[in-house]
Parts: structure tokens; sequence; C-alpha cells
């Protein structure tokens, strides 16, 4: 019988998915850490996540309605890609190298997947 998988597990197979990930967090919708990769570990980066996931959906719906899904962010140096999970839970990963950034989201789209349903087993 195969062992239900954890967050860390997922975040080890992202990992292994995105071999440029240098760190990634599961978060509430409240900045309360899920599960994180050691370089995440601490309150900041869920906190970050959920601080980047409000502040994205309401400034672009000052210019437009939005529902946002999933976003990538170039940044110097860098990329970050921030996903929405099942029950407004968030992923958060970044690689320090951006023209990694389709690897960092593939991977990153196919941990929030796993990820989804861990989450609305809760």
């Amino acid at each position: 019988m195969q062992m239900p998988m954890t967050i860390a597990d997922v975040l080890s197979q992202y990992q292994r998915n995105c071999s440029e990930l240098a760190g990634a967090v599961v978060a509430t919708q409240d900045g309360l850490v899920l599960g994180a990769s050691d370089e995440f570990g601490g309150d900041t980066p869920a906190a970050a996540a959920a601080s980047l996931w409000v502040h994205l959906q309401q400034d672009l719906s000052l210019v437009r309605p939005v529902s946002l899904s999933e976003s990538l962010l170039w940044a110097d140096p860098g990329v970050w890609y921030l996903c929405r999970l099942e029950q407004n839970h968030l992923l958060l990963a970044y690689s320090r190298f951006p023209e990694h950034a389709g690897a960092l989201r593939l991977a990153g789209q196919i941990a929030a997947q796993q990820l989804a349903r861990m989450v609305t087993s809760d």
C-alpha cells in the first residue's frame, strides 16, 4: 500500500521537477504556513504570498474585474510563481533564474494539482 503524500513530499517532488526551484511555501489565505521548503521556512514567505495575492487581486480589479488563478512575477533577480489552490490556499515559489519561468510554472501546476487534493481533504 502506498503511503499518502504529504505537503513536504509534494514540495520535494516540485524541486525534482524544477531543478532551479530556490524555495516554495504553501500557505493559507491568512498567511499561515501549511508547508515550506527549507529555504522558505518561517512565517515571512507565507505572509508574503497572502499579501501578494490580496494586492494583485485588488489592484488589477481597479482596472478590470479579475479572478486570479496564478501569476508569474519577474524580479531582479529571478522569477516568482504564485498560484491559488482549493479553499483559497496559496502556493508561492521562486527561482533565481528567470529563463526557467516555464519550468517553474509547469512544475508548479503539477504541484498545485497534488496539493489541491490535500487541502480539500482537511
